[in-house]
Parts: C-alpha cells; sequence; structure tokens
C-alpha cells in the first residue's frame, strides 16, 4: 500500500496530513493563549486584553483551517480534489490539466533554507494555478508523495 496516501471508502486517495504534529501544537499553544488572555480580560476588563485575545484566537483559528485540507485522488475517474480547509469550496482539475509537481525552497541572504514547499501545478481554462501538497518537510518525502501520485495516476499499486 502507499505510504503518503490512505484508501477512502469512494475509490480515491487522500494525502496524508504533513507536519501535523507541529501544526496541532502551535494551534493548541495560540488557543490556550487565547483562552487565557479572555480569563484577564474579563477579571480586569482591559482593552488590550480583548485585543490579545482576539488577535491569538484568530491565529489559532486559522492554523486549524489550515490544518484540514484535503487532496484526493480519484485513479478511476481522473481527477484530483483539493480543499483549502475544514472540507469545503473544493476544486476538482482533470489528471490532463496537470502541468507538474514542483518544489520550492525559500532560503535567507546566508544560503540556508527556511522553508520548502511541494507544489502541484495545474492548466485550467488557460489559467495557471497551484496547490500546496506539504511544507517544511523533507525532500525524500516530497519525492516519495511525487512517485505515490504518479503510481496512483497510472492506477498502479506500490
Amino acid at each position: 500500500m502507499y505510504k503518503n496516501f490512505n484508501p477512502t471508502p469512494d475509490g480515491g486517495y487522500t494525502l496524508k496530513k504533513q507536519g501535523m504534529i507541529s501544526t496541532v501544537l502551535i494551534g493548541v499553544v495560540l488557543m490556550a493563549i487565547s483562552i487565557g488572555s479572555l480569563m484577564s480580560y474579563i477579571k480586569t476588563s482591559q482593552g488590550n486584553f480583548l485585543l490579545y485575545t482576539l488577535l491569538f484566537l484568530a491565529f489559532g483559528l486559522f492554523i486549524f483551517w489550515r490544518s484540514t485540507r484535503q487532496f484526493i485522488i480519484y485513479p478511476n475517474q481522473k481527477f484530483f480534489k483539493y480543499s483549502k480547509g475544514l472540507g469545503v469550496g473544493f476544486q476538482e482539475f482533470r489528471f490532463d490539466e496537470l502541468d507538474g509537481v514542483t518544489q520550492e525552497k525559500m532560503k535567507n541572504e546566508y544560503g540556508f533554507t527556511l522553508s520548502t514547499t511541494l507544489l502541484l501545478g495545474f492548466e485550467k481554462n488557460g489559467k495557471q494555478s497551484k496547490i500546496l501538497l506539504g511544507q517544511n518537510i523533507s525532500a525524500k518525502t516530497m519525492r516519495g508523495i511525487n512517485e505515490e501520485i504518479n503510481l496512483i495516476m497510472s492506477n498502479e499499486q506500490a
């Protein structure tokens, strides 16, 4: 079976979440800070605590929203489904719209890699679009995801 994809009941393959432990940990910390700030605001009624609470709450919710994105491949129907978060707003792309898988590295002025991203490019109706499959994951994992996408698209088992 595949290492980076799980089968779905409807015949598709969904990408396993990449880097979820750190994302959930950061989200939990931000939510805890926002609850602490809210408790402080209730006790003191100072305006700054309410602002901090809302900011941390917004960041925490954003992180949880991003951690729920989904990427599903349907090899028999020959299309991909992608949701940016919470399983809503799915975009569908056909296999023949695939424009390639790219790895992008962001480096600082000293040449150290700050982050790496794995993107799937599509050309749909004359417009280019990219979807994010993973961020801050190892090059080995990126290669594995790319290889498994190709295997699933060709409808072969790993």
